[in-house]
């Protein structure tokens, strides 16, 4: 069998990281997350960039990911939380352009995309110690929206809407549609 890289994706506070670690746990999978660790070395301040210098970082982040990925890969499925697509759709609403997804990445066999209602993300992000400046709901209302335009060109792709629903059950709904297991 061949495994599969999932990307999780979706707007801050919709479960990304959570549901990743979840089903990499329950199927023998790995959690990855980009930009890869190698890049905390950079000692990179998000908050003084612009967003172009956001978009060549993050999107380097994910060029310097594609060898660990393959080799991930060749031991098992890769539960990714964001990838490409986060990266595009929120340099894309930053710069108030549309951005290309490169052709020269590792794609994701899916794009599991996860929503919530937005009295819910914010209830999500008012219990996190340190909520940064993008995570305002304004913002994330424009991003859920460049989201759902970005992905309807990525046939792969299945929207989950985490709203109230518990993360356990919701992990074992998408290990039972895929099939996925040890």
């Amino acid at each position: 069998m061949k495994h599969k890289l999932y990307a999780l994706e979706g707007i801050d506070a919709s479960g990304k990281t959570t549901l990743a670690k979840l089903l990499a746990n329950k199927v023998g999978g790995t959690y990855y997350s980009t930009p890869p660790k190698n890049y905390e070395l950079l000692n990179w301040n998000f908050e003084a960039a612009t967003p172009m210098e956001r978009f060549d970082y993050y999107m380097g982040g994910n060029h310097a990911a594609q060898d660990e990925l393959k080799k991930l890969l060749e031991d098992g499925h890769v539960f990714m939380d964001r990838y490409i697509h986060s990266t595009v759709v929120c340099r894309s609403t930053e710069l108030g352009v549309n951005l290309e997804i490169p052709n020269n990445l590792l794609m994701p066999d899916t794009v599991i995309y996860l929503k919530a209602s937005f009295e819910e993300i914010e209830k999500r992000l008012s219990s996190r110690p340190n909520r940064n400046a993008h995570e305002n709901i304004g913002f994330l209302q424009k991003l859920a929206k460049k989201f759902e335009e970005y992905l309807v060109d990525f046939d792969s792709t299945i929207h989950i809407d985490t709203t109230g629903r518990d993360s356990i059950i919701v992990t074992n709904e998408i290990i039972s549609n895929f099939k996925l297991s040890k």
